[in-house]
């Protein structure tokens, strides 16, 4: 939360919990225990908190388990479900430790790029070998660019 011209983190967190609500400082309260006063806490401190029980990250198995059960919808056009698909990748963590170095490289890489490509065939096998092929095109250049970044 930027504030427009506060600086001051005990301001910065005054501002938080007043704008939060009570029902959520209580849930707060709560999930951290009765010992912990989050008025006193760092401005840092508490936002990490609020985010993690008011957005929690999603178990990665389980983001696995939804982005491979993606089908592309009958009236879906190609770039909605392509978007859909890379929404859905985020949370999976995809990763492979790297084969490099005589297996000695001990790094993990993301293999996310391999499943888009198969989740992405893999839900294309019914269509024409045209649109297979403009398909294709498409995802190629989106992997491009991710694998850029």
């Amino acid at each position: 939360m930027d504030v427009k011209n506060v600086s001051d983190d005990g301001k910065k967190r005054s501002l938080l919990l007043a704008s939060i609500g009570a029902v959520h400082a209580n849930n707060l309260l709560a999930f951290l225990g009765s010992t912990v006063d989050i008025t006193t806490l760092p401005y840092t401190n508490l936002k990490k908190q609020f985010t993690e029980i008011l957005a929690p990250e999603r178990n990665a198995v389980v983001a696995q388990h939804y982005f491979l059960n993606i089908r592309q919808q009958e009236n879906e056009n190609v770039p909605a479900f392509i978007a859909s698909l890379q929404r859905n990748l985020s949370e999976c963590k995809f990763e492979v430790m790297c084969p490099g170095n005589g297996g000695r490289c001990n790094t993990k890489v993301s293999a996310a790029d391999l499943f888009l490509r198969a989740q992405f065939l893999r839900a294309k096998d019914e269509q024409t070998f045209m649109e297979m092929a403009q398909l294709a095109h498409i995802l190629i250049n989106i992997i491009c660019r991710i694998g850029s970044h």
